[in-house]
This record gives structure tokens, C-alpha cells and sequence, in this order.
């Protein structure tokens, strides 16, 4: 189970990052399991969590089934990768998958990979990003938090 306080006390450091720099915090780094979260302008692009199996790239994989055949998705991620391109933006452009997938998927793999942040793993490590594309599609750390706050239990 996730600390709520290790997973606030990150949205913290996300909206602590100065204003309009790219980089990583790298939660773990001297640990078994390692959580990422790409930072752009003070907002979530992506986060990663080495304990989950599961990449966003399955996700958007899966998101673009019906449109893109199974064996084509290592060709396109090995294009996203050679352009410097992210898969769900490449995706998006090219009416695989429609903005509102997207944004699903980016939420719902972010959410699942702060979960696995744990009060142990310590300050973060930040790691600057030179000047680099933006990613388009980003995710503001108050919809992250509204979403991992539990809701109050009920008194019966």
C-alpha cells in the first residue's frame, strides 16, 4: 500500500520544480524500487514505477488496438524514440487514438506509479532536462491529488 503522505509530499515537489523547467525526480534511486516523474513546467508528462510491469506504452498500445495492428507498435516506438517523439502525442497526431484516450491513459499510468511511492525512499533526486520538446499533454498535480485522496470512511 502506497503512503499518502510519500504521494502528496511528491505533488509538493512537482509544483516546486521553478517554472517553466523540464527534468525528472527520481524517488528510490539507492532503493529496489525506483518511482519517476517527468516534469514539465511545474506539471506531471509521465511517471514510472520500476515495481510495475506495466509501461504507459502497453497502455497506449492497448488504447490504439482497433487502429494499429499488434505487430507494428515496436516499429512505432522505435520511431518515437529515434524523433524524440512521445508515443501518445505521435498516436494522437495520426488519429490512432482520440485527446480524451490520451489523457486517460496518461492519468490512470501516473496514478498507478505514484502508488507505489513509499515514505523510505526519501527526497527525490532531480535531474535537469537541457532544452527539449515539451510534451503537449501534461497533467496538473491537483487532478493527480483529487484522485489518490481517499475518500472518508463512513461511520456505520
Amino acid at each position: 500500500m502506497h503512503s499518502q503522505y510519500a504521494v502528496m509530499r511528491a505533488l509538493q515537489d512537482v509544483e516546486e520544480v521553478p517554472s517553466g523547467k523540464s527534468g525528472f525526480l527520481l524517488y528510490g534511486a539507492d532503493a529496489s524500487s525506483t518511482v519517476v516523474v517527468m516534469v514539465h513546467d511545474r506539471k506531471i508528462g509521465w511517471a514510472a514505477a520500476t515495481a510495475r510491469q506495466r509501461r504507459l506504452s502497453h497502455r497506449l498500445a492497448e488504447a490504439a488496438s482497433d487502429t494499429l495492428p499488434e505487430a507494428t507498435i515496436d516499429m512505432v516506438l522505435e520511431t518515437c524514440r529515434r524523433t524524440g517523439s512521445y508515443l501518445g502525442e505521435w498516436l494522437l497526431d495520426r488519429g490512432l487514438i482520440d485527446e480524451h484516450t490520451l489523457e486517460r491513459c496518461l492519468v490512470d499510468h501516473t496514478v498507478s506509479a505514484l502508488a507505489e511511492l513509499q515514505v523510505g525512499m526519501g527526497r527525490p533526486v532531480w535531474c535537469a532536462l537541457p532544452e527539449t520538446k515539451a510534451p503537449r499533454h501534461t497533467i496538473a498535480a491537483g487532478l493527480v491529488r483529487d484522485l489518490m485522496v481517499e475518500p472518508p470512511s463512513v461511520a456505520a
